[in-house]
């Protein structure tokens, strides 16, 4: 499933292994990602760094990279989205050393030695997705625009009762 990568980090993440490991992980083999996604296929790219900071604590850092193709909330086309994610993870006990973590990284709680690299993968990849895909270009909702001016252009189907109504009205 992940070329190149270890199917579990957790082991090797109690065990302060320091390593380096770049593979790449289908996009359909990562469940939730898949179903935010506007259609499936291709791969993630991803360098995880394994080591330790100048506390002793471990430390997950690394890059996913890949295109995504994401629906794109003006127009509901398809869009392609770059994803280019930073990873850095600081692992920790408890929430009391959370607030101990340098700027710019974020906990990793280690609840048992289960965690799985692709579920790291796919949660790094959803937190750097946009909360709303749009296209690069606001003229993508070009077609849209042009069939809700053709929708107020229509006449209205009940202005003739409308008219029927005032002609009563005057007898």
């Amino acid at each position: 499933m992940c070329e190149g990568l270890p199917e579990f980090l957790g082991p090797l993440l109690r065990a302060g292994h320091e390593a380096e490991y770049v593979g790449e992980i289908p996009v359909d083999s990562l469940p939730r990602l898949r179903s935010e996604l506007g259609s499936g296929g291709g791969a993630l790219k991803v360098r995880l760094r394994l080591d330790k900071d100048g506390h002793g604590r471990v430390t997950v850092n690394g890059q996913i990279d890949g295109d995504l193709h994401l629906t794109c909330q003006r127009c509901l086309g398809t869009m392609v989205y770059r994803l280019a994610c930073e990873v850095a993870l600081t692992v920790i006990e408890d929430r009391v050393d959370e607030d101990r973590l340098p700027r710019g990284t974020d906990p990793l709680y280690l609840a048992d030695d289960r965690l799985a690299t692709a579920t790291l993968i796919e949660d790094e990849t959803l937190l750097a997705l946009p909360l709303v895909p749009l296209h690069a270009d606001p003229a993508c909702n070009r077609d849209l625009e042009q069939l809700q001016q053709h929708e107020v252009e229509r006449e209205n189907p009940f202005a003739a009762l409308g008219q029927l109504k005032r002609m009563q009205r005057k007898n």
